[in-house]
């Protein structure tokens, strides 16, 4: 039946993406275990960058960023600044029922700079909140399916964030959304 085949045909391509986007991630951790070399980074040109490649793939999402900080640069890997941040970004994207709008909080104190990145999502249960830096956890196993994830986003997000003294926090709430906190010294 050529309509069983073409859904067939469409549910595999559909888990190689998911293997593929898997073995990706899996090579980053492998790769990481080297240290990227710290330059001076331009927070805001990051995010710029990073909101520009995801508006060509998610052209619904709306990203705000608003900037507060004398701050513009820090010391930091950009390779891994900018993983950081398109993790956080693409997880309140994907675990979203909602159109996203992703808002960007640039401020500073002393010499660190406080990146808050508050999404409209789902949000993440309090008792599920200590466990999300772990590498494969999924919050929700019946999402897995709809959102394609692998478990492994922010677990390579707090990898990179400790390498480069990074601080990573996180507050979330059911059906109103959650907002990860980063203290990137300058």
């Amino acid at each position: 039946d050529p309509t069983i085949l073409n859904e067939s045909i469409q549910t595999s391509l559909t888990e190689v993406r998911r293997m593929k986007k898997m073995m990706e991630e899996l090579l980053l951790l492998a790769r990481n275990e080297e240290n990227s070399p710290k330059t001076s980074v331009n927070v805001e040109a990051v995010i710029q960058q990073v909101v520009k490649e995801l508006q060509f793939i998610y052209p619904s999402t709306i990203f705000h960023i608003r900037n507060e900080s004398e701050i513009k640069n820090v010391i930091t890997s950009e390779q891994a600044l900018r993983q950081i941040i398109r993790n956080i970004f693409e997880n309140g994207i994907h675990y979203n029922e909602q159109q996203p709008i992703i808002e960007t909080f640039i401020t500073s104190e002393n010499s660190t700079i406080h990146l808050t990145i508050k999404d409209n999502g789902i949000g993440i249960a309090e008792e599920h909140l200590p466990l999300i830096f772990n590498r494969f956890y999924r919050a929700d196993e019946s999402r897995h399916n709809e959102f394609g994830g692998t478990g492994l986003g922010l677990s390579i997000t707090k990898m990179l964030a400790e390498k480069y003294n990074i601080e990573v926090g996180v507050q979330s709430e059911l059906n109103k959304g959650t907002s990860f906190t980063l203290k990137i010294p300058s």
